[in-house]
């Protein structure tokens, strides 16, 4: 351990819990907490193109007609929503179409927002990761939290024809450097 160590450290502020200027790692690790959540805004450009997670959501059947009960998204760490990515497992261009998305975010706001102002927004698969997206995927750009409770839920807007989709959540994740 480098003796001037305490010194070098002296007359910082750290947030982190973590910070002990005696022990080298937790002082690096440190360091590294606090990197991560004061550059993470101006470095999520560019990881939108490469992020570090996605939370899946495989095989969600939704019936003709019917829109189901919201179905939990688990984050597993802080960080931001960089992307989301849909597809149905027909392959069909009509299910993508007829497939609507709707995320909720901690119970009172819209990932996407009505434009009626009516709170509640969806958006068709087809605009997510259709022909009508760009790369494949619909990019955004939301900070979450871990403990913050994101509900999406489906409407399928035909009425005779069931619709199996899976939905990715890109991400890059904030709240742990990546040792």
């Amino acid at each position: 351990m480098n003796p001037d160590y305490p010194e070098l450290a002296r007359g910082r502020t750290f947030p982190s819990d973590d910070f002990d200027p005696t022990d080298p790692d937790r002082f690096a690790l440190s360091i590294l907490k606090e990197s991560a959540r004061c550059l993470a805004p101006a470095m999520v450009p560019v990881a939108e193109m490469t992020p570090n997670g996605s939370v899946v959501m495989n095989a969600n059947t939704v019936t003709g007609a019917n829109t189901p009960t919201g179905i939990p998204i688990q984050w597993p760490d802080d960080g931001f929503l960089v992307a989301i990515r849909a597809s149905t497992r027909d392959g069909l261009a009509t299910s993508m179409a007829a497939l609507l998305l709707r995320v909720q975010i901690d119970g009172h706001d819209d990932l996407f927002p009505s434009g009626a102002g009516a709170g509640a927004g969806y958006m068709p698969l087809s605009m997510i990761s259709g022909a009508m997206s760009q790369f494949g995927r619909y990019a955004v750009r939301k900070k979450f939290r871990q403990a913050t409770q994101w509900i999406m839920y489906f409407e399928n807007t035909t009425a005779s024809t069931t619709i199996v989709a899976d939905i990715a959540f890109d991400f890059v994740a904030t709240g742990s450097p990546r040792l």
